[in-house]
């Protein structure tokens, strides 16, 4: 999601018809504006997504009506008794079986698509270093959000085989959900039963709801245009100079990437979240204060909380409670929970990229957090023998910052595709000399970006910083969200709506070659 002005023209174009259609019509608006959106990706891409969103509508139609036959055979048979309780039990077994192999089924499929355009070169790659061939293999680009509307449709599907979500009969409202233009580039991961009442409700045109939404996606194009492309020219520079800073890289790219990540991943929710909000369509919250985690697992409950959730439902809970977690519980208690947790983040890791990398990645967050979990017991006794030092803000700010340092250093492994080249930096990293050559001015000068624009960043994480100070937490109810608080003033709005589009357009980096699809989390 971006502001490029081919977006606003969209946009100009997409709201008048979207809320001057007949009511009932506001959804097929919608559909064909999503199509004709997602088809300036490439035909090919719309192809890809057509067959995808065919593979879910079918298996969730098959799911669906094998769970209603279950359901009339056992009330007939229950009706005239003619099966006792153990003849019962055995045929639900079995219908529940059938299903698990068409989930299965349709899951393979799913995942088929991902994996020949996202995991292909990750597969050739690995298959050359086993057998020591040097094939190039094809160079195929990811659709368009292929990775986040995968995860969205796996989760229809594994609704509508437990009995939690009835299958959509209309092919073109799936088509809908799947398609919804404003989650396509970085999500978030939608769940049918949340998005799609929304997607088909009538919306009226609210202008109290526009501004809001507005002043949103404005901010979220501030964030990723003025500082997280800034940032991004120093990164670059880091980047290509890695070899001559030794663990001096590893700090730069803790401070400097977090920075870029963080403002280019929320301006990106923030432009979606604020499109849809202008629709009258709320999309999930992705996230929550993060940098104010006291720990790596809060982090990640505070950070891409779709993600999170989808993780958790669908792969951690699932493998906690199977058949293999059982046997393994038999050795230890402990062993289940490690196992489902370390292969939860093995997976996380391997979503996030098509490379060992994030493999490390997402193990390494796996590791950190079980050992955190091991040492509760340790930090409760603390608690209660020093509950005043516990409960200092001195202690707290200690404990955010020692996560933010953490997650930061384990971020650097998306920057580079040797996994072993990054660790040993940060073993490097451990040295005075790697502290030391920070305070180097030549240093920062060399990075390629002038005292203004170093500024313009230090202006942009203290503006970020403020904003998520005033901004309430996720469910909190009660207290009112800075924009609705700015949308009650409705004059002082439209004047940081002005402020914040000139700060775009001239303070805005762009650069030669600039994609305004090139978010981080987009290539995820």
């Amino acid at each position: 999601m971006s502001l490029s002005l081919a977006f606003v023209l969209f946009l100009a174009v997409l709201l008048p018809l979207y809320f001057l259609a007949p009511r009932r019509g506001q959804w097929i608006i919608l559909l064909i504006g999503s199509i004709i959106f997602y088809g300036f990706s490439g035909w090919r891409n719309l192809c890809v997504l057509i067959a995808l969103t065919i593979i879910v509508y079918v298996f969730g139609r098959l799911l669906g009506r094998s769970l209603d036959r279950q359901t009339e055979i056992l009330k007939a048979h229950r009706a005239d008794g003619s099966w006792d309780k153990p003849t019962r039990r055995a045929f639900r077994d079995r219908c529940v079986a059938r299903r698990k192999w068409l989930l299965a089924a349709g899951v393979v499929l799913t995942l088929s698509l991902l994996a020949v355009f996202k995991y292909d070169s990750l597969l050739i790659q690995t298959v050359n270093m086993l057998a020591g061939t040097s094939y190039p293999g094809p160079k195929l680009v990811v659709p368009l959000g292929l990775s986040y509307v995968t995860l969205s449709a796996i989760s229809y599907m594994v609704d509508v085989s437990r009995g939690q979500l009835a299958p959509e009969k209309n092919l073109a409202k799936l088509t809908l959900f799947i398609f919804y233009f404003p989650q396509m580039w970085q999500g978030p991961i939608n769940r049918y039963d949340e998005l799609a009442p929304q997607l088909f409700a009538i919306h009226s045109f609210d202008a109290p709801r526009a501004l809001q939404g507005a002043l949103r996606a404005l901010w979220g194009g501030v964030k990723k245009v003025v500082v997280a492309n800034t940032v991004g020219l120093a990164v670059q520079a880091v980047m290509q100079a890695s070899g001559n800073l030794g663990g001096t890289w590893t700090w730069l790219m803790i401070l400097l990437y977090s920075i870029q990540i963080y403002a280019d991943f929320t301006g990106g929710m923030d432009i979606a979240l604020g499109v849809s909000h202008v629709l009258g369509i709320g999309l999930y919250e992705n996230f929550d204060r993060p940098f104010g985690a006291c720990s790596v697992a809060d982090y990640w409950r505070r950070w891409h909380r779709s993600m999170g959730r989808f993780f958790t439902d669908y792969v951690f809970y699932p493998l906690s409670v199977s058949r293999l977690s059982q046997k393994l519980s038999r050795l230890s208690r402990r062993l289940p929970l490690w196992t489902a947790t370390l292969v939860t983040w093995a997976l996380t890791g391997l979503w996030h990229g098509a490379g060992w990398n994030f493999v490390v990645w997402g193990l390494c967050n796996g590791l950190f957090i079980l050992l955190s979990q091991e040492l509760r017991p340790l930090r409760r006794r603390f608690g209660e023998k020093f509950s005043r030092v516990a409960a200092s803000r001195p202690l707290t700010w200690l404990c955010c910052s020692g996560t933010l340092f953490t997650v930061g250093l384990f971020r650097t492994l998306d920057l580079s595709p040797d996994a072993g080249r990054v660790l040993s930096l940060w073993g490097r990293a451990a040295t005075p000399s790697a502290v030391v050559g920070l305070f180097d001015a030549s240093l920062w000068t060399a990075l390629g970006l002038s005292i203004a624009q170093w500024g313009l960043i230090a202006l942009g994480v203290l503006a970020m910083w403020l904003v998520g100070r005033a901004t309430p937490h996720v469910g909190d109810v009660h207290t009112p969200s800075l924009g609705e608080r700015l949308a009650r003033r409705p004059m002082l709005c439209a004047v940081v709506c002005a402020l914040m589009v000139v700060a775009i357009v001239v303070f805005g980096r762009y650069g030669l070659g600039y994609n305004a699809m090139d978010f981080i989390y987009g290539q995820f």
